[in-house]
């Protein structure tokens, strides 16, 4: 298991989607789109980013 720090991350940055950084992952026979969010040397990556960017969908969606 990987254990990260502690940082933040303005949401301005979180909401642009500029910054939402996409790669492919093998599992298994599927390939899978994920995402990652860099910040200032560090990165957002796995569940964490998964739920930020379910946010930032959930907002989007508010204001349409």
């Amino acid at each position: 298991a990987e254990v990260a720090g502690v940082f933040e991350v303005p949401l301005a940055h979180v909401l642009d989607s500029a910054n939402h950084k996409a790669r492919l992952r093998r599992v298994g026979d599927e390939d899978l789109l994920l995402y990652d969010i860099p910040w200032e040397g560090q990165n957002i990556w796995g569940a964490t980013a998964g739920m930020l960017l379910t946010f930032v969908r959930m907002l989007r969606e508010e204001d349409a």
